[in-house]
């Protein structure tokens, strides 16, 4: 099981930073922590070794930027996601913070899904995991928590998949090369005698393709007369 990800949390606003901590606590499951200053920061980054800093680029007579560069002198063991945050933040402020250390940048007032989301998409990006307890599978542009029975797509929301649509999406999982006819796919994800047709098949694949391709890079295909497959080369472990 990987290590849950340890986020620390730097603002001089304790009030904000303790709810945003609570809230990525609770929903991301991370381990967090707060600061409301650099020296407070600087002993918790000893202390905890975060994987991701949240950190706000004015920090009364702080200056985030250089807190950041602090932070890369003391990254011996792999530098930390940095996600500025700011409420006053100049577009040569956010050029700055991006060029020098920082992954992403929220303004202020902050929203803490738009947070958590961002929160999860830099862990990815840095190659940690993202505060799950089951196993992540990366299909396309997206992540299958299996123990959740859900879907992440890229900016971390997360889509709940149907008992059906997880049984069906099971079958392509334990055999990715094989073209799965429509009686197949039926005996594994049973339909009312009222469903139980091809065209139902179909119907129950497309909504499971909405949710997993959003629009966007294709996962599953049909194959002419035979039945649907992954896509080659579309599931990779995450």
């Amino acid at each position: 099981m990987a290590a849950t990800p340890k986020i620390l949390l730097v603002d001089d606003e304790a009030e904000l930073a303790a709810t945003l901590a609570d809230y990525l606590s609770l929903r991301g499951g991370f381990s967090v922590r707060t600061a409301t200053d650099g020296a407070a920061m600087k002993l918790a980054y000893g202390l905890f070794r975060p994987d991701v800093v949240v950190l706000d680029l004015h920090l009364g007579q702080e200056n985030g930027i250089d807190l950041a560069d602090w932070l890369a002198s003391e990254a011996s063991e792999g530098m930390p996601g940095i996600l500025f945050l700011s409420g006053a933040a100049t577009p040569f402020d956010r050029i700055m913070g991006l060029e020098v250390h920082g992954d992403e940048f929220l303004d202020k007032p902050i929203n803490p899904r738009e947070l958590l989301a961002s929160v999860r998409s830099l862990l990815r990006r840095i190659g940690r995991d993202c505060g799950r307890t089951g196993r992540l599978l990366r299909l396309g542009a997206a992540f299958i928590d299996l123990a959740a029975q859900s879907v992440i797509d890229a900016a971390g929301r997360e889509t709940r998949l149907s008992p059906a649509e997880f049984a069906l999406l099971k079958c392509f999982l334990d055999d990715p090369r094989r073209i799965h006819s429509r009686d197949a796919l039926l005996d594994r994800a049973p339909a009312s005698d009222e469903e139980a047709s091809d065209r139902a098949v179909d119907r129950r694949i497309a909504r499971l393709r909405r949710k997993l391709e959003g629009g966007g890079q294709p996962v599953i295909e049909a194959v002419r007369s035979l039945g649907y497959r992954l896509v080659l080369g579309a599931l990779d472990n995450a």
